[in-house]
């Protein structure tokens, strides 16, 4: 039987990440939108999309409103105003695009990737951007490579805009300093979220 009208299904699985069931669901029956419910703080996010639609007005960046996004809570939601970024997906093919915006004195974990090479351009803001422990202050117009197994991490103190550049992005391809973040599933440290600039 084809998925009827506010059915999940296989493809749904990022839809789902970051809700609880609510409703008795029997075996073989579907799951439905009115079953689940979202197990975060939705004011909390509601504040940190404002905050990030802010800065985005302030980086002239366009979006279309179909976009993807997520909240990299790589501590929790709790802990996301100092550790973590919102992640816009433009592009994920061969190529990749991403917008990152990091809030006011937030930072991003020291990190490497295995298989993707990536290149930041600062839009809007100020960002130290760590590679193998040297800083390198950033400047707009000027795209940074970060290559294969390098390692790095970024903040800011007044907030910024980063364009991502870089080839396919796999999930679980992020390889984290702090064991303590490795150890979480990619549902617990990543949280889907609707996100249309107005």
């Amino acid at each position: 039987m084809p998925v009827q009208k506010g059915q999940f299904n296989a493809s749904s699985v990022y839809d789902l990440a970051g809700r609880v069931v609510t409703n008795e669901v029997e075996a073989h029956d579907p799951l439905t939108i009115v079953d689940v419910a979202t197990n975060v703080d939705s004011d909390k996010i509601n504040h940190i999309v404002e905050m990030a639609k802010i800065l985005l007005d302030d980086a002239n960046v366009t979006l279309s409103g179909n976009e993807s996004a997520e909240l990299s809570a790589h501590y929790g939601l709790n802990n996301f105003a100092k550790n973590g970024a919102l992640i816009i997906d433009k592009v994920n093919r061969e190529y990749c695009k991403k917008i990152i915006v990091n809030l006011p004195n937030q930072a991003h974990p020291v990190h490497h990737h295995i298989k993707k090479e990536e290149a930041f351009e600062l839009l809007h803001g100020d960002c130290t951007l760590n590679l193998n422990g040297k800083n390198i202050e950033m400047s707009k117009g000027e795209p940074v490579v970060i290559a294969r197994g390098v390692k790095h991490s970024f903040r800011t103190k007044y907030g910024c805009v980063i364009e991502e550049i870089s080839t396919t992005h796999i999930p679980g391809d992020s390889i984290y300093e702090d064991p303590q973040i490795n150890s979480l599933k990619l549902s617990d440290r990543k949280i889907k979220i609707n996100f249309a600039k107005d």
